[in-house]
């Protein structure tokens, strides 16, 4: 639980958990663009949120997308729901 609520205790990776919630599947570079941040310190974010289970990826070729996991805790799903 520690390690999932760090994880969210960032403004950068609440952007890019927004966005998730609003497109459901993204590569890091959407991601990058649709918060306006390199594609280096994205990737960086979602490396820590994969690593706390609240996003999940799946690689189709050379692409990896990432999605929001389907199981979460209370506490994140509290933290998803107030992203507008």
């Amino acid at each position: 639980l520690e390690r999932r609520l760090k994880a969210l205790a960032h403004f950068r990776r609440l952007q890019i958990l927004h966005e998730l919630k609003k497109r459901q599947r993204m590569t890091v570079s959407d991601i990058a663009a649709a918060i306006r941040h390199s594609i280096t310190s994205t990737s960086q974010h979602l490396r820590i949120l994969y690593a706390a289970e609240i996003v999940e990826r799946k690689k189709r070729g050379l692409l990896v997308f990432y999605h929001l996991s389907p199981e979460q805790s209370p506490e994140v799903r509290a933290v998803l729901a107030q992203l507008k």
